[in-house]
């Protein structure tokens, strides 16, 4: 089949996605993969060798900065699509600028989502849409609300994550931990991430608040019974835990799955590190999201819980380092009755690109 597709990326999560979206069509048609400048993204997908070309950065942590960062990309995705060639159809999972130049160039739009609660992205981006792929613990009307037919929405049985999940080998927890921990050896292990609080749907001043005077002092009452493994969402958070001991930073971004199937626990402001972790087994805890596929995760029978109250939190946490084999579970049946994503994806943008 000839015709080009472009996989434009811009967060962590999406370049996993893409990199499955690229191994299914590389062989079918051109694929093109556009990703954001933001340090993890790049990162995962040289991890995962997925061939890219860098366009456009996160905006600044305001209105001003991400409108001006969102409106100067979609200049330079028109300047490097005329140079380089314009798609028969783009794939996005969230990218404004990219689903926006597409609707204009009048090239269909596949597009998966499911951060219903990310307001800004969601007005902006839906109404746009060729079809949309939503998991189905979304009804079609939360988002056909915003501007798009029922019809052009497609719901799958599962969660996005359970794409990688299921294709996921453990590996040995030694090898796993070695180089994070620089060859020390702890009774117990977490893995601590805080609050996306530069996203559009967080208000910057209350999440970095939130980060500074609550989840430092939290990790340093963990540090009293773990090590932990403290992976910041941006460079300025690694100073929430300076000066701190058994606290481990990964020198690069690591593939989440890896880690968090290895660790005693992960705690969580929820999103995609927490799915990943509940659908491994590995107990969850939740502070900040209870989002629709957390709540969703849980009623299908997996580990994970949101703890917003800090005390409880503690308390829940340190209940499970006592003994957190105890904790741990096998999550191999529940993960066979949950579809992946990726078939119905492929599905559609070879649909479209069949018509082009």
């Amino acid at each position: 089949m000839n015709g080009k597709v472009v996989l434009d990326v811009a967060t962590p999560k999406q370049a996993i996605f893409a990199s499955m979206l690229y191994k299914k069509l590389k062989n079918k048609c051109e694929v093109e993969v556009l990703a954001r400048k933001e340090t993890q993204t790049i990162d995962l997908l040289n991890i995962l060798k997925v061939p890219y070309s860098v366009l456009g950065w996160y905006g600044k942590p305001s209105i001003e900065g991400k409108l001006e960062a969102t409106l100067k990309r979609e200049f330079m995705l028109l300047k490097h699509f005329k140079k380089n060639g314009f798609p028969d159809v783009l794939w996005s999972h969230g990218s404004v600028s990219g689903i926006r130049i597409a609707y204009m160039l009048r090239k269909p739009v596949v597009y998966n989502n499911d951060t219903l609660h990310n307001t800004p992205v969601v007005k902006l981006t839906v109404p746009y849409a060729s079809c949309l792929i939503i998991p189905e613990a979304y009804r079609k009307s939360e988002w056909s609300r915003f501007g798009l037919e029922k019809d052009k929405i497609f719901r799958f049985k599962g969660v996005e994550e359970i794409a990688w999940i299921k294709e996921y080998k453990p590996l040995n927890r030694e090898k796993v931990l070695d180089k994070i921990l620089s060859g020390q050896n702890f009774d117990r292990v977490i893995v601590f991430r805080g609050i996306e609080y530069k996203a559009s749907y967080v208000n910057y001043n209350e999440g970095f608040n939130v980060n500074i005077s609550i989840i430092r002092n939290v990790i340093k009452k963990l540090l009293k019974y773990t090590a932990v493994i403290y992976l910041p969402r941006y460079e300025e958070d690694r100073k929430l835990v300076e000066g701190l001991s058994k606290i481990f930073i990964p020198e690069k971004p690591p593939y989440a799955p890896e880690l968090v199937n290895t660790v005693d626990l992960v705690i969580s402001s929820g999103g995609t590190l927490a799915r990943e972790s509940a659908l491994l087994g590995t107990p969850t805890l939740s502070f900040y999201f209870n989002d629709r596929i957390l709540k969703y995760l849980k009623r299908r029978g997996f580990n994970v819980k949101y703890i917003p109250d800090v005390k409880k939190l503690l308390k829940i946490s340190l209940k499970i380092l006592k003994n957190p084999e105890k904790y741990k579970m096998n999550t191999s049946k529940l993960l066979k009755k949950l579809e992946s994503p990726i078939p119905v994806t492929i599905k559609h943008i070879l649909k479209f690109l069949g018509e082009n």
